[in-house]
């Protein structure tokens, strides 16, 4: 045992010091089942392989009796208790994860729950995931993807995007504030600005995808069964806007047999800011037992400020409230159709941006007036999910209705634009977009060596956009610059994939999309700031197709090596929106400037491996990518933005995941992500050439983590965990030498848990070296050619928290 735990920690230690590490692939007791109601023995079957239990069947009758429906996250005897629901068997447990059948006796009650609820975490392998649009597990999969479920981002206190991107490889994001953000995978970055080019990123909350060509609406990470992130472009399966990846998040779906419920409010200070708080909680409603049933869930937080504008006299800015719901319900149609609808929203109100002037001081700016910010973001889904012989069947429709206000001081541009010299004012955005979008699919189920997939995609979007320059100083205010914009949208797609499994250990998989998408803009500009056409109409109208290939070879049971060639490209447009003078002197030919379409290539190399019986995982991918033709947003020296082609890119790195168990209470994870992603050639008015590095991207991050659980006596137990994670120097702009640094900063958290049942308390300090790290170069477009900007991180915060769950 001391040889195996020596074995364990110096493979740790040696990750750390190459260093090549990374994980979260944890989960507890309670997982993810996907049965449905099929056989019984094929059930339990199924329950076998997702739960790691073996299954004694001796002596038991099972031919024509059917198991009951079990899908969500369960413990293994409340999966199992619902599998034998319609059986005359109850079990028993006679091992170490060994499972006997035994009759049941008519007047026997229901089988004792004698699994506790455990904290801790299991392997990889044990984690199903569906962003292949199966269910497979993610230690199986030709793919690089980290899977976090929903009990370790509670036990980690993570509620947002942006505290869960550090833990993981090749994750990185913009910091302009809540729900304004972009996210970069795999250091696929077009930019730090966000304006009209579509993600890089597909964001998706089940089977919806989210966002197109706005910000992540940080969507936060409440009674969640996962999150999913898929590392390279996705365009086979996903289309365009996914071609530096994925992120999937996958809520927790009604419990149609059982009711539950869990509350958790936290409070906290921030150091140089105020109080914080943050409140949740969701209830399980099976309103029809095995029929139907409702899980709401909600939450609010607010975030105090911790920058003082010494420009207008008011002290902590930058506070921000966020509260939603959500309303998910089941219906169980029959034995193996049930139709499952969720309703959300979200909103999102920022009191003033969080950037700061160095020059002023450390959490310190001088402006004229705030720039409040207010994201409105609602859904509505129905899928419809079933299975016949030999196949599975996901129906998905959704729309999303989203409001964008945002406020920028525009003051220190205006001498500039209006030749003015004392102008002040603000520039106003008002972005209401209206996406539908539908996905059928029906793939192969357990149709031997072969199996296939395939479905069609359609989006209709809308998206009217109004701009406008306003002097508010003036009595009354004048309008120098005002543009109405409307974007139509109408993409369809056919996408398919099969897999062959040349034998046990080898198999192929190919795959398709060929999408149509038709893109209709129409603008009407005026004032005297806009010298360019008051009135445009224009169309665009693109084919593509997406194609990906990959090959597996399972070495060993626990040994997975794989490759992958991917492709992902983003549809071309026009700029339409901006005073257009300096545009002119980019395009002297053309002053509504158009910008064409990009494609990316990615090729891979991985593994995946499990070592001494799973206690080990360290997984790793090494990859080279190609992109041409970049589309960016970027931003003129009035303050106003543009898009444009960058040039070429080409990027080659290494990433690798890592988690430890070197004895049961103790959990060691890391994560290390290395990158050199540089233009090839580079579009002279950007200012960058060739070599420069893509922006935002750092050429290095890394984390580790640790989990270490006790018992505080014969009632309480505890948790402690502590994460750390560096992030590596980046630049704001194409034009590195020019551009603006930000990064090279290191940040921790630790957390203390203590638990009696069904109840949690807990301390926490996040930040806690108080780092003053910038993470963004960047927060206001219209004073950033004038002064230099950064956004801190937020400062220490230390808090506690109660959770119950009943």
């Amino acid at each position: 045992m001391m040889v195996r735990r020596l074995v364990i920690f110096g493979f740790f230690a040696a990750s750390m010091l190459t260093p090549l590490s990374a994980a979260f692939a944890y989960q507890s007791t309670e997982k993810i089942y996907q049965i449905p109601a099929m056989p019984l023995k094929d059930a339990l079957v199924a329950f076998a392989e997702q739960s790691g239990f073996s299954i004694s069947f001796d002596g038991a009758e099972l031919e024509h009796l059917r198991s009951g429906y079990v899908i969500g996250a369960k413990s293994p005897v409340d999966a199992l208790e619902q599998i034998l629901a319609r059986a005359p068997y109850d079990f028993e447990i006679i091992g170490e994860r060994i499972v006997r059948l035994t009759r049941r006796k008519r007047a026997e009650q229901a089988p004792k729950k004698i699994l506790r609820r455990n904290s801790g975490v299991l392997s990889a392998d044990n984690i199903l995931v569906t962003a292949t649009k199966r269910d497979a597990y993610a230690q199986k999969l030709p793919i690089s993807i980290s899977a976090v479920d929903g009990s370790l981002m509670e036990r980690w206190g993570v509620r947002d995007f942006n505290s869960l991107a550090p833990k993981l490889a090749g994750v990185s994001f913009t910091n302009l504030g809540p729900s304004r953000n972009k996210i970069f995978l795999r250091g696929i970055s077009d930019g730090s600005f966000a304006d009209r080019t579509q993600s890089t990123v597909g964001v998706y909350l089940d089977e919806t995808r989210i966002i197109y060509n706005d910000t992540n609406p940080d969507i936060r990470l409440i009674d969640l069964e996962r999150v999913e992130i898929v590392r390279g472009p996705q365009g086979s399966l996903y289309g365009g806007g996914s071609v530096g990846g994925l992120v999937r998040i996958i809520t927790a779906k009604p419990d149609l047999n059982e009711y539950s419920a869990r509350f958790r409010a936290s409070g906290s200070g921030t150091q140089n800011g105020g109080g914080n708080t943050k409140v949740d909680g969701a209830v399980n409603l099976p309103l029809a037992h095995d029929r139907f049933g409702l899980r709401i869930a909600g939450y609010y937080e607010h975030a105090s400020g911790y920058i003082d504008d010494i420009g207008t006299g008011e002290a902590d800015i930058n506070s921000s409230d966020i509260y939603g719901a959500r309303v998910a319900g089941r219906w169980a149609l029959s034995e193996n159709w049930a139709l499952d609808s969720t309703a959300m929203f979200q909103i999102v109100e920022s009191d003033d941006t969080q950037y700061v002037f160095p020059e002023v001081g450390p959490l310190q700016r001088d402006t004229n007036r705030r720039e409040p910010h207010r994201d409105e973001f609602q859904l509505y889904n129905l899928t419809l999910r079933g299975a016949f012989k030999g196949a599975r069947v996901i129906s998905s429709s959704a729309f999303i209705h989203r409001n964008i206000d945002s406020t920028f001081d525009a003051s220190a541009a205006l001498p500039a634009i209006l030749g003015q010299p004392d102008a002040e004012g603000v520039f106003l955005a008002d972005n209401t977009i209206r996406t539908f979008t539908h996905e059928s699919r029906i793939r192969s189920d357990n149709c031997g060596n072969f199996d296939w997939l395939a479905g069609g995609f359609a989006a209709v979007r809308e998206e009217e956009l109004n701009t406008s320059l306003v002097l508010d100083a003036l009595s009354p205010p004048a309008i120098p610059f005002l543009s109405i914009r409307e974007d139509n949208l109408n993409e369809a797609a056919l996408f398919g994939e099969i897999t062959y499994r040349f034998s046990d250990k080898f198999s192929a998989t190919a795959g398709v999309r060929l999408s149509r998408t038709v893109f209709d803009v129409a603008v009407d500009s005026s004032g005297i700031a806009n010298p360019g056409a008051e009135t445009l109409n224009e169309r665009r109208v693109r084919k593509s197709l997406a194609p990906r290939a990959a090959v597996s070879y399972q070495y060993s049971e626990d040994i997975l090596f794989y490759a992958q060639a991917s492709q992902g490209s983003r549809i071309g447009g026009f700029n339409v929106t901006t005073p257009i003078e300096a545009i002119t002197e980019l395009n002297p030919d053309d002053s509504i400037s158009e910008f064409e379409a990009d494609t990316l290539w990615n090729t891979e190399l991985g593994i995946k491996s499990s070592w001494l019986d799973g206690d080990l995982i360290f997984n790793a991918a090494g990859f080279y990518i190609f992109w041409k033709e970049i589309q960016t947003d970027q931003i003129l020296p009035n303050g106003f933005t543009f898009i444009t082609n960058a040039g070429q890119a080409r990027n080659y790195g290494f990433e690798a995941e890592l988690t430890a168990r070197p004895f049961p209470p103790l959990e060691l994870t890391g994560a290390f992500f290395w990158n050199n992603p540089q233009l090839t050639e580079a579009n002279p008015f950007l200012g960058g050439q060739a070599g420069d590095i893509l922006p935002n991207i750092a050429e290095m991050s890394a984390s580790a983590g640790v989990v270490y659980e006790f018992s505080l006596n014969d009632q309480w137990s505890a948790i402690f965990s502590a994460d750390y994670s560096y992030v590596g120097e980046s630049f704001l702009t194409f034009a590195e030498e020019a551009a603006p640094s930000m990064g090279n900063y290191h940040l921790g958290n630790v957390r203390l848990t203590a638990s009696h049942e069904n109840l949690r308390i807990g301390l926490f300090a996040d930040n806690i070296g108080n780092s003053r790290g910038n993470s963004f170069a960047f927060g206001n477009p219209f004073s950033l050619e004038r002064r230099a900007q950064e956004t801190p991180l937020r400062p220490r915060t230390i808090g506690g928290f109660v959770e119950a769950e009943f």
